[in-house]
């Protein structure tokens, strides 16, 4: 299985790359904290960050939440954000890499989409247990 286009053959793999986009999402709460912390400990903008940035991390960290629990819409609203931030990243430090981290990552989410999607659609074909089968269980 390839990291950056898994198989989604059955819900358990799907549930995977999901839960692999949820990962990616805490890192950059985390990440997206750390510098919020060292920006107002220095008084001042890093890397063009501000405190502004726990508002991103914030953000992230309930669309990790909502990915690792299989939210399609979450995981493309990551994906949406995390691809817009990445375009405003590079065009201020357009550094190697910083491009290649962001490619992986965004990757990754592209995954989880699918992930999601995958699952719902390998849910939906279950079929049902028929309520025959558990009257007579009790």
């Amino acid at each position: 299985m390839k990291w950056y286009w898994p198989e989604l053959t059955d819900p358990k793999g799907s549930e995977k790359a999901a839960h692999e986009g949820a990962g990616v999402c805490f890192l950059v709460a985390v990440v997206s904290a750390i510098i919020g912390v060292i920006s107002v400990w220095l008084g001042k903008p890093v890397i063009g960050m501000d405190a502004g940035v726990f508002v991103d991390g914030g953000i992230f960290t309930i669309a990790g939440w909502r990915i690792w629990r299989l939210s399609r819409i979450w995981a493309v609203l990551a994906l949406t954000m995390f691809i817009l931030e990445s375009v405003y990243a590079l065009t201020l430090h357009p550094l190697p890499a910083v491009f290649l981290i962001r490619v992986t990552l965004t990757l990754v989410l592209v995954s989880s989409v699918r992930g999601t999607f995958a699952y719902h659609r390998f849910k939906s074909k279950e079929p049902l247990p028929s309520l025959s089968a558990t009257a007579g269980d009790h």
